[in-house]
């Protein structure tokens, strides 16, 4: 995690029911602090103040320095899901966006591993995700949420009540994280972080992997992997199952099964009664949803199964899910893809007992130094396999010119908490572990 990036957005951790804001909320306030709100936001401030219990001035305070944007307006009124398929398609099928989805799972193979061993998603699944929604993080919006959501929730009636609740969630989740309303940066929709969470996605279904008690899907790729993976999961992602297959059609009635929702509707013997023919031998009574994607000339036929209908719960854009599937297979099927497996270290080197610490210190558990990083992501693999908590950081230290990157469990409260943890490890068989004490302000 990237402890610096991370301090800019946990500023003030009192946020708004505390006696004073956060600082830089007062700082960006302009010098005219008598102007008036519009009274759609003055509304919304005082049901924020009944319903939540914020406090009305510092809320008022916070909003004369939220700016609200046209450019915002006109951006989400020319998504790029209007486009045909065969235009949409060439956004994301690029050589440089399936070397990335390459990269990203060797960068965070352990995370990814650890990830679908919990809920069951398949790394390559969560990279095109990520890889669709921010080119692996590079492009996560630099917007300010909360300039987005107001423009959006105030000056954009259409979806006002939809981007009002992201407001209001978007207003919770900082209180709840600890979190300056005026850092957070997004989409011109309000999106945020490396996954595109919105604020009501992120209470609901952000994770925290490594547990620290922060889910930072801005700075942290395993939280935002884990954040992914636990989305799918709670829309009823099918461990082990397929996505969508191709399918061919004879004569027009097939065009029957073209309309409704994207949601798996017809099985496949009553998609075959309609002379649709699967290009795959699936069972007559598996539900799929027959969809169209528009070509230069003429169109190609796909069947949706219950997989393609949950990362349409992410976007509900049939074109976004084709994207990210065909992403996903591109990425598995890279020679170079990782297999997002490890074998495990031998164990680390024994070292002295833990002294008793005192109050003072920084007490931390140190199972192995690695030359090789793969062997320090697996141990932490290995950690999380047991559920237990919290997992290590793998710390890069170089002396002399070599790295080593060290695995450790902390800080920790006590001693005592040191050795109950030590105690869990050995049972898993890690039992060479070391103590490190390190002095507070050291």
């Amino acid at each position: 995690m990237k402890q610096t990036s991370t301090a800019t957005l946990i500023v003030c951790g009192a946020l708004i029911l505390s006696p004073s804001f956060p600082s830089s909320v007062q700082a960006a306030a302009p010098a005219s602090q008598s102007e008036t709100l519009p009274e759609n936001m003055s509304a919304f401030i005082r049901t924020m103040s009944a319903k939540h219990g914020f406090d009305k001035s510092k809320l008022n305070t916070l909003f004369r320095s939220v700016e609200l944007q046209p450019r915002i307006i006109e951006a989400i009124t020319r998504p790029a899901e209007a486009m045909p398929w065969y235009k949409y398609r060439k956004i994301f099928m690029t050589e440089a966006r399936i070397e990335g989805g390459v990269k990203f799972m060797h960068d965070n193979a352990a995370a990814l591993a650890v990830t679908e061993q919990k809920y069951g998603v398949p790394p390559e699944i969560i990279t095109a995700i990520i890889g669709v929604e921010t080119s692996y993080g590079k492009n996560t919006g630099s917007y300010r949420v909360i300039d987005a959501l107001s423009t959006l929730a105030f000056n954009y009636p259409k979806r006002s009540p939809f981007f009002t609740g992201e407001l209001e969630n978007f207003l919770l989740l900082c209180r709840e994280e600890h979190i300056d309303p005026l850092q957070p940066t997004g989409s011109y929709a309000g999106a945020m972080g490396i996954p595109q969470f919105m604020p009501s996605s992120f209470r609901s279904y952000a994770a925290d992997f490594e547990g620290d008690y922060h889910r930072d899907i801005w700075n942290n790729p395993a939280d935002a992997i884990a954040s992914v993976g636990n989305y799918f999961f709670k829309h009823h992602w099918q461990r082990d199952q397929p996505v969508a297959f191709r399918a061919s059609a004879q004569g027009n009635a097939y065009r029957q099964a073209l309309q409704g929702d994207i949601k798996p509707d017809r099985t496949i013997s009553q998609l075959k009664a309609l002379q649709v023919k699967p290009q795959q031998t699936l069972t007559a009574d598996i539900k799929a949803k027959l969809l169209a994607f528009e070509l230069e000339q003429g169109q190609e036929l796909w069947l949706g199964l219950d997989n393609f209908y949950v990362i349409t719960r992410y976007n509900h854009s049939p074109l976004y899910a084709m994207a990210v599937y065909q992403l996903s297979r591109a990425i598995a099927e890279h020679s170079e893809t990782p297999k997002i497996s490890a074998s495990l270290p031998d164990n680390p080197t024994a070292a002295p007992p833990l002294q008793e610490s005192g109050q003072q210190a920084a007490i931390y558990i140190q199972l192995g130094a690695f030359g090789n990083e793969a062997n320090a992501l697996a141990l932490r693999k290995k950690i999380a396999e047991h559920s237990l908590l919290p997992l290590p950081k793998i710390k890069p230290v170089t002396q002399n010119g070599t790295t080593l990157h060290k695995v450790q469990i902390g800080p920790l409260k006590s001693a005592e908490d040191a050795e109950r943890l030590n105690d869990k490890l050995n049972e898993i068989g890690i039992d060479q572990t070391r103590y490190i004490v390190e002095s507070i302000g050291n």
